[in-house]
C-alpha cells in the first residue's frame, strides 16, 4: 500500500508538470477501470447463501433518514461558505 501512494504522488507531479489539472482525473478514472476488470476476472461469482428479499426493510424510514443526513451534511459544510445559519437556502434544510 505504501508503495501505490508514494507513486500516486510522483504520477500526480508529473501529470501536474505536464498537461492540465484534469488530465488528473481522466488518470484516476483510467485506473479505476482497470481496477475494476482485474476485480471482475480474478473472482469468482459464487453465492454462499440463497438470495435474501427485501419485503421486512422500512423503506420510508430509511428515505427520512437519508434526507436528515444530507440535510445536516448540507448545513455543515456548505455553511462554511455562504453566511452560515441565517442564510435563505438553509431554511429548508433546518
Amino acid at each position: 500500500m505504501l508503495e501505490s501512494i508514494q507513486l500516486s504522488g510522483l504520477v500526480t507531479m508529473h501529470i501536474n508538470d505536464w498537461a492540465n489539472w484534469q488530465y488528473m482525473h481522466w488518470f484516476v478514472i483510467s485506473m479505476l477501470m482497470v481496477v475494476w476488470i482485474c476485480v471482475m476476472c480474478l473472482t469468482r461469482t459464487i453465492r454462499l447463501g440463497k438470495k435474501i428479499p427485501l419485503y421486512g426493510i422500512d423503506w420510508i424510514g430509511l428515505l427520512l433518514w437519508t434526507v436528515m443526513l444530507f440535510a445536516i451534511v448540507f448545513i455543515c459544510i456548505y455553511g462554511d461558505f455562504t453566511t452560515g445559519w441565517t442564510a435563505c437556502r438553509f431554511a429548508p434544510a433546518l
